[in-house]
């Protein structure tokens, strides 16, 4: 079976940051999120056509799609198949990023309810020890 690799060589690029140094180290994810990865024409991913299963990913979900920014759609298949890839590989400074992003949000979350429940959160300063029904 024949099939071009540009997919593949522009992938390991976008995850090395065009340091082709480094290309040794992320081949692995880049080969895992390409096999993973649906194709437009058959509509199912390599992985899937070869086992009639789809891959268990080898990360929490939660956790992964903090990892990079949401992805541009409509996406081209060398930018998917890097963006998982970048997932899988789970830098140090990414799962930084990630930690930072959802502390962000957490605290924006935090904000909406107060600003929303204002009127009903009431604070009535309750000595420790106090007998409360709720």
């Amino acid at each position: 079976m024949e099939r071009k690799h540009f997919d593949v060589r522009e992938s390991l690029m976008k995850v090395c940051h065009n340091d082709h140094s480094k290309w040794v180290g992320v081949a692995p994810s880049v080969f895992w999120a390409d096999h993973v990865t649906i194709r437009r024409s058959t509509r199912y991913s390599p992985f899937f056509m070869a086992h009639g299963i789809e891959a268990v990913l080898p990360f929490d979900i939660v956790e992964a799609t903090y990892i990079l920014p949401p992805l541009d759609i409509p996406a081209s298949t060398e930018n998917l198949i890097a963006h998982c890839a970048q997932q899988l590989l789970k830098q140090p400074e990414d799962l930084g990023d990630m930690a930072d992003r959802v502390l962000k949000a957490r605290k924006l979350s935090a904000t909406q309810f107060v600003s929303h429940f204002a009127s009903t959160i009431v604070n009535y300063d309750l000595p420790v020890g106090s007998l409360v029904l709720v």
